[in-house]
């Protein structure tokens, strides 16, 4: 997945790409993909009513402290 890019799933809906930077470690996935389980910690944090409260950097990833 390329930084800030976006792409249409099957029903035509655009999906979010994410990069959550954990340790160093990058990971690449969609905001759906972690909304779909609302009562996890990354599900609650990505959900669209808590989104103003997120600060990503390099457009679209998010550092994640692992201490």
């Amino acid at each position: 997945m390329k930084d800030n890019q976006n792409t249409n799933n099957r029903n035509g809906e655009t999906l979010e790409q994410i990069v959550l930077n954990v340790g160093g470690i990058r990971y690449e996935t969609y905001r759906s993909t972690l909304t779909s389980y609302p009562n996890t910690l990354l599900g609650t944090m990505f959900a669209e009513r808590n989104k103003a409260l997120l600060h990503p950097i390099n457009g679209n990833e998010y550092f994640i402290d692992r201490n």
